[in-house]
This record gives C-alpha cells, structure tokens and sequence, in this order.
C-alpha cells in the first residue's frame, strides 16, 4: 500500500528538477544512508501509528521537500558552478567602456586591467555635393550604377521622373540604399534651409588598406552623366580607421570598437578616454541573490507543510522548532545578510540588504563550505529525509532496552527509507 500511494503522489509533489544532479550516489554514500537508517532503528521506541491519507501525504512531501532543502545546500558547497561564485564583469566608467561575459569560463577571463582608448575604429563616409532643393537636377531616365564592397558588386537601378526635384531625388536614393541591406546606411543632411547632401557610411570601420566600398555609374539617359558623378557620391569626407587603445599600458589597435579578450570577455569602445577605465569583476547580485531565494523557498516550504498537517500542535511545533533551532546560532549573520524570519516563522529576504550583502561578501561567507551554517542544516534536512514518520502524529509503545544489544527490529522510518531512493523508479 506504500509503494502504491508513493508512486501516485509522486507524480504530483516530487520536485525532479534537481534529482539528475544530487540524488545519485557513490556506493559508499549509500552505505552510509543505509548505516544512519540502521542506527535510527537501534535507538529508536516502538510506535503505533495512524498511517491516515493526510499523514501519508505529509511524510512524503515532508521527505521530499527536506531532500530538495539538502541538494540546494549541497550546490552552494560544491566546488564546480557553484552559485556563490557566480560573477560579473565590470565597468568604472561604461559610458566609455561597456564590458560583459561572453559564457561561464571564468578560469580563462583575463585578470583586471585598465583600459585607455585614444581613438575609436571608424567608419568611411561619403558625401555628395552641395545641391540647392530646387534648382539644376539631374535629367529624367534610368539610372543605373554598382557599389563594390569588399569583393562583392551590388548594381542599383534608379528612374527619375520630370516632378522629381533634388529633395526627391536623394531621398530615393537613400531608401534605395538602406532597404538594400549590404553593409551601407545613408540619409540626407540638410546643409541650410535650401540646400542639402547625401551621406553614406559603411556598416564596417577599420584601416584594411583600401576603400570599404566604392560607388560607379553603369548607364544612364543618353548625353547625361550618371548620378554617381553627378552628386560625387564617391567623395570621401571621413577615412576608415583603425580603433587605437591601451591596455595596462600596452598599446594596442583593432579593426572594430567591439573587443573579445580570451573568448570569453567581451568590450564595447564607446569614446576616447581622459583618464583610465578600470575593468574588473564584481559579485552576480542577480544569480546569487536568485539562489539564496530558491533557499528561502524550499525552507519555508517545510514549515509551510508543517503549519498545514492536521496533527496535535505538538508535531508540528516539534518539526518548525528543530529546523529552526539549526539556523538560530547564525541570526545575527542572517540579518545582517537581509535574511530574517516572519511571524510565520518563514525566511524573508530584504533584497536592498541582501544585495549590498553580496557586494560586500558576507553572503558567500555565510553559505561557504567554511561557514556552520549549511553543515548544521544539512544535518538536519538529511535526518529529516531518513525519518520524516519522526514527524507525524504516533503512539509510544514501549523504549527500547538500552541495557541489552540493539535489534534491529522494524521502525516506521524503514517504510520510507526506501523512498530515498525513489528517483530510480
């Protein structure tokens, strides 16, 4: 009959999530389970109990939620992607100089540095000539002309109609161009109230020892210049050029005012520096504060499942008391930290504090490997996995004879013992 409402449940409350990641074992951690459950049953009285459908629902859930409680304190001591290392890259000044990671590989991010920029890459431009709005205009007909980028020719075809006046013409041509999409953005800069020019840029910036792109007229009406000659599209007001920078010192160029350091680092030149930028890492408020909120969470669930079985208060101030009396050493830490209980007996969280916790630290050090905090608690979740019937409403039978050897006899927490291993299923 166990097995069977264990199985139905499960579908329901069982938090997989996590159980690919913390809920395999090593031969030798499951001999030691095995041994702890051993031990409780030596030592434990013999009890009636009431399995009713609601205590078989708390204890399972109760288990669960303890064993979800024990993997998300075992990420926070684990020595790989561990969420308390979690970092980000950072910018004394990212109007100048934006900086971001690029993946996880925090082992092959460059050490902090300084970063001058003296000129930013830049773009060719052209621009055409001076033309009045209203006034000599190029002949109506087709047109036809090629933009050469890198080495890829692309071949426009233009038609201007006897209506079309300068305005009209160029700003044709700018659409043209833009909807065109081949590394070029052009649009019309109005000079003075009757006068007006045309301004391509390349998409690309760089010195690469030649023209980015070059315009050439192909046809046009007979006796008339093209409109690449026309308007001296081709007259370039602004070379392309190279990005010029230091980095603790060292000089350095690049083609493009997007950097990629070890592949995993990533900067964005914005403008040329008066004094230095420092490029650093700082904690991930986010993740970290994310995790420390997944803790909460599977905490206060257990004491919401004990605020909910329909026991004697007795077990269920037994349980809340337990689990709570593991974090009582370290209330002052958790305060400090933002962390504070409720008059649920619930963990809150105040974020503002929390968070310059992080920037600070004391966070890390209170979830670290070193910190007491998450041994005690662990402690207790995993006893908690290994007897939840501990938990539920029973009658004492008799003690066991400490006087005499232990037998193993068959306990209440032998039933779900098994259920830690439910994940094999």
């Amino acid at each position: 009959m166990i097995q069977a409402v264990y199985n139905h449940l499960l579908t329901c409350y069982s938090p997989k999530q996590t159980a690919a990641s913390n809920n395999t074992h090593k031969r030798s951690e499951l001999r030691r389970i095995y041994n702890h459950i051993i031990k409780v049953n030596k030592n434990a009285p013999l009890y009636r109990i009431s399995m009713s459908d609601d205590s078989q629902l708390f204890a399972i859930g109760l288990k669960e939620a303890s064993m979800e409680l024990n993997n998300v304190l075992s990420s926070f001591i684990q020595p790989d992607n561990n969420p308390f290392d979690a970092i980000n890259a950072h910018s004394s000044n990212p109007e100048i100089a934006s900086v971001s990671l690029l993946n996880d590989d925090t082992e092959n991010l460059p050490e902090s540095f300084t970063l001058e920029i003296a000129n930013l890459a830049k773009s060719q431009i052209n621009s055409s000539i001076e033309v009045p709005i209203k006034g000599y205009r190029p002949k109506s007909g087709s047109y036809r002309f090629i933009a050469k980028i890198d080495d890829e020719q692309y071949e426009f075809q233009f038609k201007a109609t006897p209506d079309d006046d300068n305005q009209k013409i160029l700003a044709n041509l700018s659409d043209l161009i833009n909807k065109a999409d081949i590394g070029l953005s052009s649009f019309i800069h109005e000079v003075d109230s009757s006068h007006i020019e045309l301004h391509i840029t390349s998409n690309e910036t760089g010195d690469w020892g030649e023209k980015l792109f070059e315009l050439r007229d192909t046809d046009s009406p007979a006796n008339q210049i093209g409109l690449v000659e026309y308007y001296g599209l081709n007259n370039i007001v602004q070379n392309s050029s190279n990005a010029s920078f230091s980095i603790n010192g060292e000089k350095k160029e690049a083609t493009n005012n997007q950097l990629i350091l070890n592949r995993c680092l990533k900067l964005n030149l914005s403008a040329p520096t008066d004094e230095p930028v420092k490029i650093g890492y700082i904690p991930d408020s986010k993740k970290i504060l994310s995790s420390v909120e997944q803790f909460t969470d599977t905490y206060n669930h257990i004491i919401q499942l004990a605020r909910e079985y329909p026991s004697h208060q007795g077990m269920s101030r037994k349980l809340i008391q337990e689990i709570k009396h593991s974090l009582t050493p370290f209330k002052n830490d958790l305060e400090s930290c933002g962390i504070e209980w409720n008059e649920k007996n619930q963990l809150t969280i105040d974020k503002s504090l929390a968070r310059q916790a992080i920037e600070e630290g004391d966070m890390q050090k209170l979830f670290s490997k070193a910190s007491s905090l998450v041994s005690s608690l662990m402690k207790k979740s995993a006893y908690i996995t290994i007897n939840p019937i501990d938990y539920v409403d029973k009658t004492l039978i008799t003690y066991p004879n400490f006087q005499k050897p232990g037998i193993n006899h068959p306990y209440a927490s032998s039933i779900y013992g098994g259920l830690l291993f439910n994940y094999y299923c």
